[in-house]
């Protein structure tokens, strides 16, 4: 798998990565932010250490995005829409 980047500000990086464990993130506007993250997945692939962000991700992915959480939140929201 990847190394995921994301951004604070959009989308559900903020929620699932964790910085440093199974990816990074950054500020949107902050362009020199993200080069540091770039030099630090490269310095972390020469070593081989990103073996184990890359690892995280891919349990994060597995347990948070999997069809059958997705299923099971939707019907938890269904039902909440419901008695509203």
């Amino acid at each position: 798998g990847m190394i995921p980047v994301g951004t604070y500000e959009a989308g559900s990086s903020a929620t699932m990565i964790r910085h440093g464990k199974n990816g990074f993130l950054y500020h949107s506007e902050n362009v020199k932010e993200l080069e540091c993250i770039f030099e630090q997945i490269w310095n972390l692939k020469k070593t081989g250490k990103d073996q184990e962000i890359r690892k995280n991700a891919l349990q994060t992915i597995r347990e948070i995005w999997s069809p059958e959480n997705a299923a099971v939140k939707l019907l938890e929201d269904c039902r909440a829409w419901i008695k509203e």
